[in-house]
């Protein structure tokens, strides 16, 4: 695993999933690690889905016994227009809710020590996927349900969240999201907008 603090560090498996849920050095995405062979053992991507990376690595670093984070970046990572990532909002995006609860459930399951850390990275997959939705051009009725299911589950889960510790812009999302799902939905639009200027600069 990559780590952009310039330390190497040796993780074991229930550190990796505490890191995992609090958005930290350990993340989902595939192209920043190297696993043996072993790890990744009959453990396939879902074909045809997009998020696919949040079904399946967390599995890999339970397999594995130790997990280096190193501090060299061997990969340039290229983000492209029309991709998964930067592409409008896809209804398919909507796979990242069950990968994610599922993934927390199997860490909460193997580590109980976990759930509150847990909760945070539900709440944050949430809000992610908020924003998405409500960035696209186009709503649909069945945008709107989604809107609506996802800001049920940010209201669950962010005094949880909030008790772990969250970024600046998370805490903006919690506060905002203490107004209603249509104003969190504006102050999501808004934060969009504000960070697109910003990065123009």
């Amino acid at each position: 695993l990559y780590n952009p603090n310039k330390v190497t560090v040796l993780l074991d498996s229930h550190v990796a999933m505490k890191e995992l849920c609090n958005d930290g050095w350990v993340t989902c995405s595939p192209w920043c690690k190297l696993f043996k062979r072993d790890v990744i053992s009959d453990i396939r991507f879902p074909e045809g889905h997009i998020y696919e990376d949040m079904a399946i690595v967390y599995k890999w670093i339970f397999n594995a016994s130790n997990i280096v984070v190193g501090d060299q970046a061997l990969y340039y990572y290229v983000q492209r227009s029309g991709s998964t990532t930067t592409s409008e909002f896809d209804l398919r995006r909507m796979d990242a809710v069950q990968y994610v609860e599922q993934m927390c459930s199997d860490i909460v399951c193997r580590y109980p020590d976990l759930h509150d850390i847990a909760q945070k990275r539900l709440f944050i997959e949430y809000a992610y996927l908020l924003r998405s939705i409500s960035l696209a051009t186009v709503q649909t009725d069945v945008m709107k349900h989604y809107a609506d299911t996802l800001y049920q589950k940010i209201k669950i889960t962010r005094k949880t969240a909030w008790k772990q510790g969250l970024t600046l812009k998370q805490k903006y999302y919690a506060i905002s999201s203490a107004f209603g799902c249509k104003a969190m939905q504006y102050a999501l639009c808004i934060e969009a907008f504000i960070y697109k200027q910003v990065k123009l600069r």
